[in-house]
């Protein structure tokens, strides 16, 4: 009869060579169970001297030596590890991967689990001997000092861990790295909602800088079997526990395995959340700043450093101001961790995200009634009907499917003067139409001041009645229905102009009118005369002779010098009445020309004397030469010829486009 599998891992041959593969593993899983610790670590260590240390061509033939090494490690024999390690360091392509599934598996020794997920089989000596005396440092160990040893041997032990990984790193894969760290949060899953959040811990990446790391549950290397202490999972409860982490150095920074230390005091959240705040790569802390009440509830907006902000609803009541909250790439929703921030801190998150958010800035342009009117940045006009801001700037929101962006402020001052004037002048520079200036101020009726205010893009100007006391000032300028045009001046602010006349429109109060718009009349020099218009200044006046018609001959001889009249012998017909003869007298023509009695047959207008004019002293000036000014009416002033009336004329520097404006209250 064919023994059972059972008889034959029982046989005293079953770890011999003889045996086949599989017998050999269950009779080494079954001396690993029946036998006391120190006896199997003994008889595994015999086993494994046994072995050849080289890796066989047969994959199959490899699978006994490599069980060995990893069950004498599990039983807390270095050995097993130094084999593992020397099997790899000559081992191909081919036995690999089987040599660092082995290897991960000895989770009694952390640091070489965790090398074998950041080094190659050709470098891995070479970092397990740069850990020098903690080579071979134990999970049983890090537990001793955890409970037994005096808190400066657990610091001392720590320091030697940093060292040692500061040592490792010229061993390590390129994408690869090997760090010491604190966990803020650990993985777990929400039972009712299935809502899975990952866990996340933190290294430093330079003087000030921290990286985040993710994890799951799956990473943590601490032995977690019938015989754990405490299991890793229990260990990272406490946020600010001291992990090591072996994680890619590739965007994600994903953790491939994690070992919570047992030993390692846990670090103050509390003075480390600031900074991680401020400067954490790869993850987001977003700090509650502010809570209102709203139709829907009571609503908390979250905002980072990183830019990001969210708003949410806070229907169990618990959220405070100052709680943080993650966000990553990997999840949709914030985790809120409880843990607080102080205000200032508060403020300087607020601080940092201004400086990097992506929203669009907007100051107050104009307020009526109950409603205001933000300028943003991009060069938009944005109505709202509620209670205008006190802050000097606001942020506008766009939400997806929402036509009417929302404003963003917040409960204490993050922003200068300076601020609201750069927003300005984005705004103008976007929106050139929308930009005019107080040139001048004009002095008008009963103690009062006209403005004068000119557009800077089509030169229009307006006048408008106002109590500034100097030019300079931005104006807001509208075009309305109709073209009615509105204008808001902008007390808080002033034009830093390069010509000190057109604040660098080229457009200026007219400097022959100084603004009054008329001037001494240039067409009489302001004696209200001027050269007659009618006889151009000679006092006569010329016209066509009525006799000639402006013609110069004889208006009766036709300029001829004869007159042509009817023969009084023949009747005019040229012929004899009685007897059809012709006439003598007129030749048979039945007219004669005599001379022209009127103008003695010279054939000229007796009354030109053949000029065709008739010359008469000017009835306009009364033969002066000089009548009074039509341009002025007499009155010696009229409208100014260089602006034509309007008050403003062009510079002459010819402007700047750029647009440049500073705080009111800066002196220059």
């Amino acid at each position: 009869m064919k023994p059972s599998l059972r008889e034959l891992f029982l046989a005293p041959e079953a770890l011999e060579p003889v045996s086949g593969p599989l017998v050999r593993l269950a009779a080494l899983q079954h001396l690993h169970r029946t036998m006391e610790r120190e006896d199997v670590r003994g008889k595994l260590e015999r086993l494994l001297a046994e072995q050849d240390g080289r890796p066989s061509v047969d994959a199959a033939a490899n699978l006994f030596p490599l069980q060995v090494a990893v069950v004498l490690a599990q039983d807390g024999g270095v050995a097993g590890i130094e084999w593992l390690v020397r099997f790899l360091s000559a081992c191909d392509a081919r036995q690999e991967r089987l040599g660092f599934t082995a290897l991960r598996n000895c989770r009694q020794f952390p640091l070489a689990v965790l090398l074998a997920c950041t080094t190659t089989a050709r470098s891995i000596e070479a970092g397990y001997g740069q850990l020098g005396g903690l080579s071979g440092f134990s999970d049983d160990q890090a537990w001793n000092l955890a409970t037994k040893s005096s808190p400066s041997d657990s610091a001392a032990t720590l320091t030697a861990l940093e060292f040692g990984l500061r040592q490792v790193q010229n061993s390590l894969r390129a994408d690869r790295k090997l760090a010491l760290g604190a966990a803020l949060t650990r993985p777990f899953l929400k039972p009712l909602t299935g809502i899975r959040y990952t866990g996340f811990a933190v290294v430093e990446d330079g003087p000030a800088r921290w990286r985040a790391i993710p994890y799951q549950m799956a990473s943590i290397i601490n032995p977690d079997d019938g015989s754990a202490r405490v299991t890793g999972a229990d260990l990272l409860k406490s946020p600010g526990k001291r992990v090591v982490l072996a994680y890619e150095s590739d965007e994600h920074n994903e953790a491939k395995a994690v070992y919570a230390v047992p030993f390692a005091p846990v670090q103050d959240v509390g003075r480390l959340l600031p900074q991680l705040a401020l400067h954490c790569e790869g993850l987001s802390i977003a700090v509650v700043v502010q809570k209102w009440e709203s139709r829907a509830g009571e609503r908390y907006r979250l905002v980072s450093a990183s830019g990001q902000t969210e708003v949410g609803i806070d229907r169990a009541g618990r959220i405070k101001v100052g709680e943080c909250a993650l966000t990553h790439a990997t999840s949709s929703r914030p985790f809120f961790t409880r843990l607080q921030l102080g205000t200032a801190d508060i403020e300087r998150v607020v601080q940092q995200f201004v400086r990097t958010t992506q929203l669009e800035r907007a100051v107050l342009l104009k307020s009526w009634k109950n409603s205001y009117a933000l300028a943003g940045q991009s060069g938009r006009v944005v109505s709202f009907h509620d209670e205008k801001p006190e802050e000097l700037v606001v942020l506008l929101e766009d939400v997806k499917d929402v036509s009417h962006p929302f404003t963003v402020r917040f409960p204490f001052p993050v922003w200068t003067p300076h601020d609201r004037t750069a927003v300005l002048e984005e705004f103008f520079a976007n929106s050139p139409d929308n930009y005019a200036v107080v040139v001048g101020l004009l002095d008008g009726e009963r103690n009062t001041r006209r403005a004068v205010i000119v557009n800077a893009e089509s030169g229009e100007a307006m006048f408008w009645s106002t109590e500034l006391r100097a030019a300079g000032v931005p104006v807001y300028w509208e075009v309305g229905d109709n073209d009615t045009i509105y204008t808001t001046i902008l007390n808080d602010q002033l034009v830093t102009a390069t010509c000190p006349v057109c604040f660098d429109t080229n457009y200026r109060i007219c400097a022959t009118c100084e603004g009054r718009g008329r001037t001494t009349c240039s067409q009489c020099g302001g004696s209200k005369k001027s050269v007659c218009g009618e006889c151009t200044g000679t006092g006569r006046c010329r016209s066509d002779c009525r006799a000639c018609s402006g013609k110069g001959q004889c208006g009766s001889c036709g300029g001829d010098g004869k007159a042509k009249l009817p023969c009084s012998l023949c009747g005019g017909t040229g012929r004899y009445a009685d007897t059809g003869r012709l006439c003598k007298k007129c030749g048979g023509d039945g007219t004669f020309k005599p001379p022209c009695r009127v103008c003695s047959g010279t054939g000229t207008c007796p009354h030109c004397r053949g000029s065709g004019d008739y010359i008469q002293n000017c009835r306009n000036c009364g033969a002066t030469g000089r009548a009074n000014c039509g341009r002025c009416r007499a009155t010696g002033i009229a409208r100014c010829d260089e602006c034509e009336g309007t008050l403003v004329s062009e510079c002459g520097c010819g402007g700047i486009d750029r647009i440049r404006l500073r705080p009111a209250q800066e002196r220059v």
